[in-house]
Parts: structure tokens; sequence; C-alpha cells
């Protein structure tokens, strides 16, 4: 997730040199989906060390990554629309 966090400085600082709005909430979302990739790389560490005290934890973290990747295709539709 940490590229994400990056990306999201770059779209914010783009927004800024372009004067494009639409590039800073862009930077919002990805900042948003790092976070969702964080919680997804922690929730996956407990599971690797067998700390997730969580019932069908495979399946809830599948279901995250699941959901990560249909914001981040949503997100790259948005970002080729404001561009």
């Amino acid at each position: 997730g940490g590229f994400r966090y990056i990306y999201a400085a770059f779209l914010q600082e783009a927004s800024q040199v372009l004067n494009n709005e639409k590039l800073l909430d862009l930077s919002k979302e990805m900042t948003l989906i790092g976070d969702a990739w964080r919680d997804f790389a922690l929730e996956a560490s407990r599971i690797y060390k067998n700390r997730s005290g969580k019932t069908d934890a495979y399946n809830k973290v599948a279901d995250e990554l699941e959901a990560i990747a249909h914001k981040e295709a949503a997100f790259f539709k948005k970002l080729k629309k404001a561009i």
C-alpha cells in the first residue's frame, strides 16, 4: 500500500500545478485505498503468524482483497476521465 500514498501525494501536487480539483479528490481516494491495503496486510500477517482470532479469516481477507481490487479499478476509470 505504500506506493499508493506516494501516488496520492503526487496527485495532490498535480492538482495544484494543473489546477484540476478532480485530481485532489482522487488523491484522497487513493489515500483511502492505501489505508485498505495497510489493513489487509495487517490482517494477513496476523493469519500468517497464527494470531488471528477470527473465524473464517481467510475468506474475510479474500473479500477485503476483492473489495480493494474493485476500488482500484473504479479509481483508475475516474482518473482516466479526470485527465
